[in-house]
């Protein structure tokens, strides 16, 4: 793939993430609100997982994963760098479901 800006240089199964967007941009003039929406989604998502597998991982020490919890809640500068999220976000999003599903 390659644009006016010159070639594409990353992966395709990332550019299938970002196609909604672009009909999202051509059909609303909103677009930027909702995909903010969908950036802390994804956000909230990744905290949820990684929560669930920290409380799994330290089963008879729950207040471990309760600190672990908490700090990943507490970050303001992680919280406003989800806003601009660009792929790295949604590969980690795919690691932690991994994660979790496997067990750890």
């Amino acid at each position: 793939m390659s644009s006016l800006q010159g070639p594409c240089f990353y992966p395709a199964g990332n550019l299938w993430h970002y196609l909604p967007v672009y009909y999202l941009h051509m059909a609303t003039t909103d677009a930027e609100y909702i995909m903010k929406y969908v950036h802390f989604l994804v956000h909230s998502i990744i905290i949820v997982l990684m929560s669930k597998t920290a409380f799994r991982y330290f089963k008879g020490e729950p207040l471990r994963a309760q600190l672990l919890t908490f700090v990943w809640l507490c970050c303001e500068r992680d919280r406003e760098l989800y806003q601009l999220m660009f792929n790295d976000e949604i590969m980690g999003m795919y690691l932690v479901i991994a994660l979790y599903l496997i067990g750890v």
